[in-house]
C-alpha cells in the first residue's frame, strides 16, 4: 500500500477505534476526521513541521518542484 493510503487508514482505523471507546456520533467523527484532513493539507500547502512529522518513518515526500 503506498504510503498516503496507508497514513489515511491508519488515521481512520485510530479515529474509529477511539470512537469505540467512547461514544461519539457520526456526525462528530466525520467533524474530527475533517478537522484533522484540513490541517494536514494547510500544513502542507506552508511547508509547516507537521506536515513532514506526519508521514511514516519509511514514507519518501515526493514534492512538485522539478529539481
Amino acid at each position: 500500500m503506498k504510503t498516503p493510503l496507508r497514513f489515511a487508514a491508519l488515521t481512520i482505523l485510530i479515529l474509529v477505534t477511539a470512537a469505540c471507546q467512547d461514544p461519539v456520533s457520526d456526525a462528530d467523527l466525520t467533524a474530527r476526521i475533517n478537522a484533522f484532513v484540513d490541517e494536514w493539507h494547510q500544513d502542507a500547502a506552508h511547508a509547516r513541521p507537521a506536515y513532514f512529522d506526519t508521514i511514516a518513518p519509511d514514507g519518501i515526500y515526493i514534492g512538485t518542484d522539478k529539481s
